[in-house]
């Protein structure tokens, strides 16, 4: 009987000889607060006063073993593993059957990655010289050498794990209710346990052993573990499902939010569409100023300092070309919802799309065939002169359509919100259908439609760009696109997609 009770503090051994339980309930005493602590110690004392010396002991090894199994279990979960101070751009060999062990770009070599402990997709990706490589995918068939684009703390699976953290410290509106209530709750249980003990005092004819210990049965059968803990576990069973499903949820509020949204606004280039753009066409109007050579490198070498899906189809064109980009683009900067600009030997490059075209008084210098197609169409100058333009194309994804389908079933009203030209954006609706469709809008202008959309209930963001960050910071659940979509809207997003099959926002859903 006296051993039972000491198991629980045998691992890792107290520095105190008074029992765990015995310290934590005269703090909780001292702050005036009732606490199971508390309960299971007037319960103890109670059993021992009765001359149960066995079920006293019982109570204090359950709980004591309870608490221990549930440390050893954060222990092993929490457990820290220092990485390698790698440096960015170190190129890193990775044998066949090794872990990647951080975020890189292939150098030399192919082979195929199995990337489902991001993704929770089991199929593996083939990966060439100029693909991504995340940390934490393993290879799986051949030699390949990476260079570093990010140090280990900064890697995608850091990220994940910051995500998961986040998740853990963020709870649900119905936990936060749970964790109040249990306050009041508490002291309420031990004045009815008063009651009954001292219900024998008032009416002679009661028997003051069966009231008593009738009084410690209600302080353990009404332990408010139950009712706190419903809820948490409830929500980390979602948040479990989910994660199954391939999405990271940062909290048991975004999984409340998921069930309730009456509508879901989507970006269209990278979330609807692959976002693997491939050149059409291109056309230079005066090669007096500059010929296609030059114009190229231009296009390259500014291209190549942007993240944009298009950007990359771009440069690849290029390269096939025999064209490489330079590294000395100064003043490289952003237009805010029309294109990109910078100096190249001592002249300002310009590309950007008919908003800029027409700021700068480009005028219609393209085939009218290009919009009619559905191209998304770039218009490139010289300072400030015009001298060429190119379309490139994008694919709708395979599972846009059955996604859209799926959420129309649920009642929930889905928009297009993009920047791009509303022929393209129509191209789009017609492959994907049953989507309102919002063209040719700035950042600002998504930010507007979400507050109206939020005026009429729960409301979803889902992007995967930078300019997508604002409106997946005020939407009601911001929803970031795939492990391959800009680190500024995974971080402003409340759930990350780990894979890009948008069938899975269904699924969670419905959990």
């Amino acid at each position: 009987i006296i051993i039972i009770p000491c198991v629980g503090w045998l691992w890792p051994p107290s520095p105190s000889v008074l029992p765990p339980i015995l310290l934590r309930s005269l703090a909780a005493i001292r702050g005036l607060i009732l606490d199971i602590n508390v309960l299971m110690l007037i319960a103890v004392a109670g059993a021992i006063a009765l001359g149960d010396y066995v079920e006293g002991a019982t109570i204090v090894f359950l709980f004591t073993l309870a608490e221990w199994l549930e440390s050893r279990s954060a222990d092993k979960s929490g457990e820290k593993v220092p990485v390698e101070d790698v440096e960015i751009n170190t190129v890193l060999a990775v044998k066949a059957g090794e872990s990647i062990p951080i975020d890189g770009v292939v150098i030399s070599g192919t082979s195929s990655v199995d990337e489902s402990s991001l993704t929770g997709e089991s199929v593996p990706v083939e990966k060439e010289v100029g693909r991504a490589v995340w940390g934490g995918t393993m290879n799986l068939t051949g030699y390949l050498s990476v260079k570093t684009v990010a140090k280990a703390a900064d890697s995608r699976v850091a990220k994940m794990l910051q995500l998961v953290e986040e998740a853990q410290n963020q709870q649900s509106r119905t936990e936060q209710f749970l964790q109040r209530s249990a306050k009041y709750y508490t002291p309420v249980v031990v004045l009815g346990a008063i009651a009954v003990a001292i219900a024998p005092f008032i009416k002679r004819s009661l028997s003051a052993h069966d009231y008593v210990y009738k009084a410690l049965v209600l302080l353990v059968s009404a332990c408010p573990c139950a009712l706190v803990i419903s809820t948490p576990v409830a929500t980390a069973c979602g948040l479990a499902t989910a994660a199954r499903l391939g999405l990271l949820i940062k909290g048991g509020g975004f999984l409340e939010a998921l069930g309730k949204l009456k509508a879901i606004a989507f970006d269209k280039t990278g979330t609807l569409t692959e976002g693997q753009f491939r050149m059409v066409d291109i056309k230079f109007v005066d090669s007096e100023i500059i010929n296609r050579e030059k114009l190229l490198h231009w296009i390259s070498s500014l291209e190549s300092k942007s993240g944009h899906p298009m950007a990359m189809a771009v440069v690849s064109y290029c390269r096939q070309q025999g064209i490489e980009p330079s590294a000395e683009v100064k003043d490289f900067n952003i237009l805010q919802g029309e294109g990109i600009c910078g100096e190249i030997a001592s002249q300002n490059i310009y590309i950007g799309n008919a908003r800029l075209k027409a700021r700068l008084s480009w005028g219609q210098a393209v085939p009218d065939t290009w919009d009619i197609e559905g191209s998304t169409v770039a218009y490139v100058g010289v300072d400030e002169k015009f001298v060429g333009a190119f379309s490139v194309a994008d694919h709708v994804r395979p599972q846009a359509s059955k996604a859209v389908s799926k959420l129309k079933k649920l009642g929930i009203r889905l928009v297009m919100l993009t920047g791009d030209t509303a022929v393209s954006a129509a191209e789009v609706e017609k492959e994907v259908g049953g989507i309102e469709v919002h063209a040719q809008l700035l950042p600002e202008d998504k930010l507007r439609f979400i507050g109206e959309l939020k005026q009429e209930g729960m409301t979803a963001m889902v992007g995967d760009g930078i300019n997508d960050a604002p409106a997946l910071a005020a939407a009601d659940v911001g929803i970031a696109m795939g492990i391959e979509g800009s680190a500024v809207a995974m971080e402003s997003a409340d759930i990350a997609l780990m894979s890009n099959d948008i069938r899975k926002i269904a699924g969670a859903v419905n959990i």
